[in-house]
């Protein structure tokens, strides 16, 4: 009988290293891509310093201003060429797309026309370093015009979506470390051992149980 397992030995590094993958755009190319759960493009709010990190107020905006904000949503890639014309034997990929505020604009004025619920889009790559993009809505949604092929990208979908990620979420203190900021002392020079001045400081306060 024939083996229907590959081998490996230890030190193979593709075990479940496993992600999915990511759609960034190629200069000069046309990609055409179906949003699967429009209604459902996580965000958060974040600062860039080697890394993006969520904004947590204070420290965070002192050092590096104001937050802006990153945003995920999963997608449907189809296999086309350059232009952005479907591909025989059909075939896709289910991909993450990570993108600014800016581009979520750009993206609420075309839903606003031509819902992405039920329209592809073609998006072409002017320039990639900055991601600089255009797009078109299509006059229709290829994926959705299956039942069984609709379901399978949903599911595909849904585990997707859960492993986007923004950015690392860091406790204040750890801002406070990746910034090279000295933590400040929990207390600010009030010492918690001082009951007597800890129950002055009660004195005539309307205290509620909660």
């Amino acid at each position: 009988m024939a083996d229907y397992y590959d081998e490996i030995g230890f030190d193979d590094d593709t075990i479940g290293s496993e992600r999915t993958e990511r759609w960034k755009g190629r200069k000069g190319y046309t990609d055409r891509v179906g949003f699967i759960f429009p209604t459902r493009v996580r965000k958060t709010k974040v600062h860039y310093k080697e890394k993006y990190i969520e904004c947590m107020g204070g420290v965070c905006c002192e050092k590096l201003g104001p937050p802006s904000h990153r945003l995920g949503i999963v997608m449907v890639h189809y296999a086309t060429d350059r232009k952005g014309t479907l591909e025989k034997p059909f075939r896709y990929t289910v991909k993450q797309w990570v993108f600014s505020g800016k581009k979520y604009e750009d993206l609420r004025a075309l839903n606003a026309e031509w819902p992405l619920a039920e329209h592809d889009v073609k998006i072409t790559c002017i320039e990639e370093g900055f991601q600089q993009l255009k797009y078109v809505a299509c006059k229709d949604s290829v994926w959705r015009k299956d039942e069984k092929l609709k379901a399978q990208i949903e599911r595909e979908g849904e585990a997707a979506l859960k492993s986007i990620y923004l950015a690392s979420r860091l406790s204040a203190d750890e801002i406070r470390e990746h910034l090279g900021v000295e933590s400040a002392g929990p207390t600010d020079g009030f010492d918690p051992t001082d009951d007597n001045e800890f129950d002055d400081m009660l004195t005539g306060m309307d205290l509620e149980e909660g």
